[in-house]
């Protein structure tokens, strides 16, 4: 029988998991810190923004975007990725191997695809395990199916699937 699992109840149970977790920080004197690098101004890129903003701050992460001018060269962009690399105080950020949270990088992709912890899984496709999780959905043994094979959500959430012992079928457009 078919099921319709909602995020909802899923994303405040981690929030409150997270706020747990920030809080131990606090009391060792750490507060996460999460920076979003960005080249140029996109509006496409609001809600993105506001929704990270607003989760950092509902789960005590501080989250500061750092905004290049669309013009910036080559050299900009490296000078302000090794400052945000240099940065102590900076634990992940969107854009770097070393600190990437988004999952973007060659190294979170090989860790996902080796079933091996190098990084971070995209985050649509991790949400979509940690849904199947927290509504108890054993996937060992079931047969899955991902509609798309995207690099960002459908080839990754194969991959997290597979991982976790499921049958997984690819479908997509020719």
């Amino acid at each position: 029988m078919a099921r319709l699992l909602t995020g909802r109840e899923a994303a405040s149970a981690l929030t409150e998991e997270l706020k747990g977790r920030t809080a131990s920080l606090a009391r060792q004197g750490v507060t996460p810190k999460l920076v979003i690098l960005r080249c140029g101004e996109n509006e496409a890129d609001g809600a993105y923004l506001r929704g990270a903003l607003k989760r950092g701050a509902l789960c005590g992460v501080e989250v500061e975007v750092r905004t290049l001018p669309d013009t910036a060269s080559r050299q900009q962009l490296l000078d302000a990725i090794d400052a945000v690399n240099a940065d102590s105080t900076v634990h992940g950020c969107l854009l770097l191997p070393e600190k990437d949270v988004d999952g973007m990088t060659g190294t979170s992709a090989a860790g996902v695809y080796l079933g091996r912890p190098l990084g971070f899984a995209p985050c649509t496709a991790e949400a979509v395990t940690v849904l199947l999780e927290h509504c108890g959905v054993a996937c060992a043994g079931k047969r899955a199916v991902v509609i798309g094979r995207s690099p960002v959500v459908g080839r990754p959430a194969a991959m997290l699937l597979l991982a976790r012992n499921a049958t997984v079928t690819v479908c997509h457009t020719a």
